[in-house]
């Protein structure tokens, strides 16, 4: 019998999520790209003109799973958004960036099949 395994060694292009927030600091505008298993994060740069707006990949993150749904919001004692992520597997994980280290941390992660009780 004959078995065949596929793998694809270029990333995602399509987008399957975004979210548009200031998630790198409160005066910076964040638009957030999820394609597939990757997590981009683009800062909207505002041109001379009115209308011309440019974007500017800040990081790029891959995701162990692929990623169904991308929320944010803001925590009262927060100054930046937060992001929930919500993977195929019912995984999920909260991620804020710290603006001093330029960096991604995971305030918190789970799996929603867990019982709690």
């Amino acid at each position: 019998m004959a078995h065949f395994y596929s793998v694809t060694n270029e990333k995602s292009s399509s987008v399957s999520n975004s979210v548009y927030c200031s998630f790198c600091g409160p005066s910076e505008t964040n638009l957030i790209l999820a394609k597939g298993n990757v997590l981009e994060i683009y800062s909207i740069i505002q041109g001379e003109g009115s209308d011309s707006h440019s974007l500017t990949l800040v990081e790029s993150h891959t995701i162990f799973g692929y990623i169904v749904k991308v929320l944010k919001y803001r925590p009262e004692s927060s100054a930046t958004d937060y992001l929930f992520l919500f993977t195929a597997h019912k995984h999920f994980c909260v991620i804020k960036y710290d603006e001093s280290t330029k960096s991604i941390s995971t305030p918190s992660k789970g799996n929603l099949n867990s019982f709690v009780g």
